[in-house]
């Protein structure tokens, strides 16, 4: 009796230690679920998810609510989103992005800031914390946290100085879109000041997959950069499903990425067309040679037929530009064959330019925008060599100060010889060329848009 007496006393002391231990265990759990721990389990979490689907509630950079669904398969790299306000669709996979809209008003930069979104939100809603936390390494500090049934509620709350930090990353977009306009890399763009008048950010996350269910972003905000303000808000909120049960994303027909009735294939030719003509325009009237007019153009003409027209195309272009530059000498005591022959000089300078044909988008079912990155010669550069020049004549005795206007203006051609264009060329500058189609021809009705590039 005294032996079972002993043992059972033993068992329940042992039930005793394994309770103790159990509950220090429990304890220690409790006391180990910090924001931080949470936050740390949903971005890992999120780290190989394969694909899901987000619904999303956003303020666009001029203050317009935009909501959707966007749907991301990760593992092969494919997004779609459809919005309702406006209504559009957006694809993108490795090889390219579709823009589908049933208004065909979108510029070339509208669309780009678009794909700029795309980007934006792809990066974002694969892992929201690592996103936010390459702004703020120590965000998961920042955080209150609060149970619930089911999930944990994480509210921001950090410093204003902390705030500032994840501001940026509310104006990536912008920079992003206007990067692609400024011809900058992202990342060179630098934030002169920010400032936030209020700032408010909270996640949503399900205890048993520690998932994001949702997160809301809200702020009222400013950035500065080269001396340009610009105030924002934002008011977004992002609900996610579907994890990793997202089907195949489906390509959209790309008749649907094209304006008006045109297919896709009718658009990519008429866009092609529209560029060709640009080029074969500026051989024509820039650098005043027919021949790469006819080699250029498009249609179906002989090239009999285009070397026709680019003859035609140059000769208008060299008697206006000889029109002009004569204005400029009328008050001169000059005759009509020493304008033709400055002119003329100051033409062939001009052929010294540089330009390159960038892309063609269809505005219209007869309207297109053809870009052209241009480096022009700078006048202003130039004729301040050519009055050194004729200062070195006027100091060598070649020319005098008596002498005539007209053999003044002769020395100017004399010397325009020794000018370089390729030392006066101008930063690259992108110019749009609006380009109409009718009955299988192109016409330019403002060659001005391209011309104030090539002369400075």
């Amino acid at each position: 009796m005294k032996k079972q007496l002993a043992v059972l006393i033993g068992v329940s002391m042992l039930a005793a230690c394994n309770q103790g231990a159990g509950g220090e265990e429990e304890k220690a759990k409790e006391e180990e679920l910090t924001a931080s721990s949470v936050l740390t389990a949903a971005e890992k979490a999120h780290q190989d998810l394969q694909s899901v689907e987000v619904s999303f509630s956003q303020m666009d950079d001029y203050g317009w609510e935009e909501e959707g669904v966007a749907s991301y398969d990760f593992a092969e790299n494919v997004t779609h989103i459809e919005t309702k306000s406006p209504k559009l669709t957006l694809f993108k996979d490795s090889e390219e992005f579709l823009f589908i809209s049933d208004i065909s008003t979108y510029t070339r930069d509208e669309k780009a800031k678009y794909e700029s979104l795309l980007d934006r939100m792809t990066s974002q809603h694969k892992n929201p914390l690592a996103h936010f936390k390459e702004y703020d390494e120590n965000l998961f500090d920042k955080f209150e946290l609060e149970e619930k049934d089911g999930s944990y509620l994480l509210t921001y709350n950090g410093s204003e100085d902390d705030q500032l930090l994840l501001i940026e990353s509310l104006a990536q977009s912008y920079v992003d879109y206007n990067a692609r306009m400024w011809e900058e890399d992202p990342e060179d763009i630098e934030f002169d000041e920010v400032t936030a008048d209020s700032f408010e950010l909270s996640f949503d996350i399900d205890k048993d997959t520690n998932r994001i269910m949702s997160y809301k972003i809200k702020a009222d905000y400013a950035i500065d950069i080269d001396g340009y303000e610009r105030e924002f808000e934002a008011d977004d909120s992002y609900i996610f499903s579907a994890f990793d049960e997202v089907a195949a994303i489906e390509k959209p027909d790309k008749d649907l990425t094209a304006v008006g009735n045109l297919s896709y294939e009718q658009q990519e030719q008429y866009e092609q067309e529209a560029s060709d003509y640009v080029d074969a325009v500026i051989q024509a009237t820039v650098f005043q040679n027919e021949e790469e007019y006819a080699a250029r153009a498009p249609g179906d003409q002989s090239e009999d037929e285009k070397k026709e027209e680019g003859a035609k195309q140059k000769d208008e272009f060299g008697d206006l530009f000889k029109m002009f530059f004569g204005l400029g000498l009328e008050e001169l005591n000059v005759n009509e064959d020493v304008i033709e022959e400055a002119s003329a000089a100051y033409l062939k300078l001009l052929q010294g330019s540089n330009y390159l044909m960038l892309e063609s988008n269809a505005q219209s079912e007869d309207t297109f925008e053809v870009v052209v990155s241009v480096e022009g010669i700078m006048l202003d550069n130039i004729q301040r060599e050519i009055d050194l020049l004729l200062q070195n004549e006027l100091s060598s005795g070649s020319i005098s100060e008596e002498s005539s206007e007209e053999e003044l203006v002769q020395a100017m051609v004399s010397v325009l010889e020794k000018v370089a264009a390729e030392d006066h060329l101008a930063e690259a500058r992108e110019v749009s060329v609006e380009v109409n189609r009718a009955g299988g021809s192109y016409m330019i009705l403002d060659q001005d848009q391209y011309l104030d590039a090539f002369i400075q």
